[in-house]
Order: C-alpha cells, then sequence, then structure tokens
C-alpha cells in the first residue's frame, strides 16, 4: 500500500502535465474556397478550383506547411453536402472555426473566384449567388461583412487572408469586361481583431491578388492564375530565407516580383498584387527542409494598420 500511496500522486503529476502541454499545442487551419462553375447568372472561371487545390497540398505537405489534413477544408463546386461553397455553407464553415481556434493557432482563409460590389455593398460570389441585384445578391452571396465580423472574432495569433476575386465581369452578358478591385471591396473586407490576451505576439495579413483599379489574369499555359501560380511557387520554398523560413512578408515580395516581370510581357495588362498586415509579430507560414537558392527580390508595398487588418 506504500508504495501504491507513493506512485499514485506522481502518476498524476504527469498526467497532468502531459494534458497540460497538449492543451497549449499551437494548430494549424485552413479554409479554401474556390469556384469555377456557377449556378446562375455568373460567368464561369477556369482555374480557381486548381489554384486552391494545389494550395490545399503544399499546406498538408510535412516538408513544407505540416498542416494536418483534418484541419484544411477545402471547398468547391467539386464537393457535395458541407462542402458545397454555397453561400450557406462558407459562412457556416467559418463560423465554426471562429469558436474551434485558439490563441496559438494559426488560420488562413483562402478565396478564389468572382467578387463584385454593387450599390456599395461588396460581396464574395458563392456557387449558388444570383447577382441579378443587390437584393438577390443580398440572400444569396456572402456579404464581405459578414466575413468582417466572423474573422474579427478568430483568437489565433497568426491570420492570413489570401483574397483573389477580381478577374473578369461576373455578369455573364459582359465576361469579356474587366472586373476591378475596387477601394469599396477593399474596405468592405477591413477586420478589427481583440488585443490577444494570452500575450502571444500576433499578426493579422492580407494578400490581395490585385492592386485597387487593376484585375487579376489567369494564365491558361500553367493551368493556375498569375498570382497564385508564383503564390505557388513562393511556397514551395523560392521565397525562402537564410533560415528555411516562409514569411507572408517574403511570400509577396516574391509573388510581386515575378507578376510584374510576367506583366511587362503582356501588352496593356497591369497587376500588382500587395500586402496588408498589422501586428508586432511576423506571420511565419511555413518552415521548409530543404532551402532554395537565395531569391532576390523587390520591396513589396506594406500598409501598417495599427488597429485593424483587412481579410
Amino acid at each position: 500500500m506504500k508504495i501504491i500511496d507513493r506512485i499514485t500522486p506522481f502518476l498524476f503529476l504527469i498526467i497532468f502535465i502531459s494534458s497540460g502541454n497538449t492543451s497549449q499545442a499551437a494548430d494549424k487551419w485552413a479554409l479554401l474556397v474556390g469556384i469555377n462553375s456557377y449556378q446562375n447568372n455568373i460567368s464561369p472561371l477556369r482555374f480557381c478550383v486548381s489554384d486552391v487545390e494545389a494550395f490545399q497540398k503544399l499546406l498538408v505537405n510535412p516538408d513544407i506547411a505540416g498542416f494536418e489534413a483534418d484541419k484544411v477544408y477545402l471547398m468547391t463546386e467539386k464537393q457535395t453536402g458541407s462542402n458545397l461553397p454555397t453561400h450557406v455553407n462558407v459562412i457556416k464553415r467559418l463560423s465554426i472555426l471562429a469558436k474551434m481556434i485558439q490563441p496559438e493557432d494559426t488560420f488562413v482563409f483562402y478565396f478564389s473566384g468572382h467578387g463584385m460590389t454593387r450599390d456599395g455593398q461588396s460581396f464574395l460570389l458563392a456557387e449558388n449567388s444570383d447577382s441579378s441585384s443587390v437584393d438577390t445578391l443580398k440572400v444569396t452571396a456572402i456579404p464581405l461583412e459578414n466575413v468582417s465580423d466572423i474573422l474579427s472574432r478568430i483568437k489565433a495569433s497568426q491570420v492570413l487572408s489570401v483574397i483573389d476575386a477580381c478577374r473578369n465581369d461576373p455578369t455573364s452578358a459582359r465576361s469579356d469586361r474587366d472586373n476591378l478591385l475596387s477601394d469599396a471591396f477593399v474596405r468592405g473586407i477591413k477586420v478589427t481583431r481583440a488585443t490577444n490576451i494570452s500575450g502571444i505576439p500576433s499578426v493579422t495579413a492580407t494578400l490581395y491578388a490585385c492592386n485597387v483599379g487593376e484585375r487579376a489574369y489567369e494564365w491558361a499555359e500553367k493551368g493556375h492564375g498569375v498570382f497564385s501560380y508564383y503564390l505557388l511557387e513562393g511556397l514551395r520554398g523560392s521565397a525562402a530565407d537564410n533560415n528555411g523560413e516562409i514569411t507572408v512578408t517574403n511570400l509577396a515580395d516574391y509573388t510581386q516580383k515575378k507578376v510584374a516581370v510576367w506583366v511587362r510581357e503582356q501588352e496593356g495588362k497591369k497587376q500588382t498584387p500587395w500586402l496588408e498586415q498589422s501586428g508586432g509579430a511576423k506571420l511565419i507560414l511555413a518552415r521548409i527542409s530543404k532551402q532554395p537558392e537565395p531569391q532576390l527580390v523587390a520591396p513589396v508595398k506594406v500598409e501598417e494598420v495599427s488597429t485593424t487588418a483587412t481579410l
């Protein structure tokens, strides 16, 4: 009995320490939404699904980002049930994740598809959206203010949003016209996150595929958007620093430089990826085990925001 009495408290101590360490382990989460084909009066796109599918593979690659596969949610029109990117499903998934994600965690939200502003209100277009009027958009699309409200509740120390939503005009009859990123769209996705009371340094960032007044182009030869092609190339290791870390700043630098080279070879096209970031920490998206040759990259414009960030 004496031996048991001595061992039992020791076992309880081991269990307590183990459970405490488990609760402090940081998780990495992602919601990736890509839509090529829409149900209603919205022009189709070609490479949004391939963009987010390729991004998913890099996130779950243990030699790159090392996300757990069951914490990376992919929503495309290929999916069914709760993973079909309807307006309700996307909002529902974001809302669920906002409750699950802890202060130590990392969260990535990637939207690749159509976005639009109508009568001063901005929307991400879901698979079932109807763009006939602002009234139909209100009940079938994803209002940016709803996205911002939910993202504001996420407690993660690192939050990155990638927005690739301005290509051709989503109205099917005018799909050959440009759908330019507007100031109203950027303002619509402003996010104000509460101070991280855990004491963990936090950072919030949004990487846009193009600048205000520009559109994002697709690259048929590569089977991706121009922005996403170089984003993926950077994440594979081309944007890594000497320590093998891929920060969102370095990734934006690399992507902007490469897209600028592509644009110079295209007549009449302009596309400038840009990053908006707030918080005192650097956002490390991945650490690669094998470092590439050093890349010389031009600095990207980063707008520092004291209390708000866009996502």
